[in-house]
């Protein structure tokens, strides 16, 4: 068993508005992440052990970013994910064959029209806190994943899934 994690929406929060490229070295370290996810991932490791990966889209000129944001707050230490577990790709279809490549069972996003993409690669996948717009307009994929809203309800439903019974 192997789960996968976007960042943004899942991992940290989803930055809303625009923000001036100009800005991000004063706004990119602020951003926070997302309330119960490191006792999310402790959880996690439960099941998963060091099958973790993070894999997530971000253009070429704000991955050094990210990757210094992760760095500056100690994440791969405090989530106990190796920093070679982390996989970037540019285009939101990168994700599904990054995932087959990977032998990801289990994948959290944000993005419905992502975790769609997954049908027939990853058995198991999860709507991190859904958008109603992208839910409206992809609703053929909502039967086959499990909507979470929060990471507490996330670990429930991924333990469920997972554990022996």
């Amino acid at each position: 068993m192997k789960l996968g994690l976007d960042i943004g929406g899942v991992i940290v929060e989803e930055l809303k508005e625009r923000i001036d490229p100009n800005d991000w070295n004063k706004v990119f370290l602020q951003v926070p992440f997302l309330a119960g996810v490191f006792e999310a991932l402790a959880s996690l490791k439960k099941c998963f052990g060091r099958e973790i990966f993070i894999v997530s889209k971000i253009s070429e000129n704000l991955e050094p970013l990210s990757r210094e944001y992760l760095r500056y707050h100690r994440f791969f230490e405090q989530a106990g994910i190796s920093p070679d577990h982390l996989y970037y790709c540019r285009t939101r279809e990168e994700k599904a064959p990054i995932c087959r490549g990977l032998g990801i069972t289990d994948f959290v996003d944000n993005r419905l029209e992502v975790l769609g993409q997954m049908a027939g690669v990853v058995p198991r996948r999860y709507l991190f806190c859904p958008d109603a717009g992208e839910c409206a307009r992809f609703p053929e994929f909502l039967t086959s994943v499990s909507i979470v809203t929060s990471w507490p309800v996330a670990v429930q439903k991924i333990l469920e899934l997972n554990l022996p019974y």
